[in-house]
């Protein structure tokens, strides 16, 4: 093993270079728990990627070893996976709703961890088992929960506030059903608009024009 690896030339052994593997791997094990963690609230069958995440761990640190020489111990990368999990949606009438109970959020790789309105009549009401809480607490929920992205589905009157609110929170990334321009607002968000009056009369459009060119 010394050999092949070159340990005499590189100035270690057999034992410091265990040792090390020892320590490389308790410092990196946490992963094993928290990757499967992370995914599974986005939908994702946790032993899977419990498994995953082991098994690519081992090959690529394998393969490093045996193709690079070098001791490097490569794991699953954490940021992008929190990224793409956790995400809150504002405004829960009719459309809020709607994409809470039907939108298959995590097939897009986004986990819903929490529904907020003002109205007091809808605040306690659950939505696929996720209770809608006040607006008011959004505050101390992002504080605590570290939201990534947010769905705005209030007019655009109370968007500003919500949206100014979320920002300043690090949530910097919006589905946006409401007439309020994010980005043009707040430089450096991104925002993906959905204007539905927009969308109808683009199909109104293109339903006339083909009964036309039918004639």
């Amino acid at each position: 093993m010394e050999q092949f690896f070159k340990m005499k030339e590189k100035g270690t052994d057999t034992r410091t270079e265990i040792m090390a593997g020892i320590t490389t791997f308790m410092t990196m094990a946490y992963i094993l728990a928290v990757n499967p963690s992370i995914l599974g609230d986005a939908g994702m069958d946790k032993g899977a990627v419990f498994t995953a995440t082991a098994l690519a761990s081992g090959i690529a640190c394998v393969l490093m070893a045996l193709l690079a020489n070098l001791p490097f111990a490569l794991s699953a990368g954490m940021g992008l996976n929190a990224y793409l999990a956790y995400t809150v949606v504002i405004g829960m009438g009719n459309l809020g709703k709607a994409l809470a109970a039907h939108m298959k959020f995590s097939k897009s790789g986004f986990d819903v961890i929490g529904l907020f309105d003002k109205d007091p009549s809808i605040i306690g009401e659950t939505v696929k088992g996720m209770p809608i809480l006040s607006v008011d607490t959004l505050d101390d929920f992002c504080k605590e929960n570290h939201p990534v992205a947010a769905v705005i589905c209030v007019p655009e009157a109370a968007a500003r506030q919500n949206v100014e609110m979320l920002v300043e929170n690090g949530v910097m990334n919006f589905w946006n059903f409401s007439h309020f321009d994010i980005a043009a607002e707040f430089p450096g968000t991104i925002s993906e608009n959905v204007h539905l009056n927009d969308s109808l009369r683009t199909l109104n459009y293109q339903i006339t024009h083909k009964h036309s060119d039918d004639e």
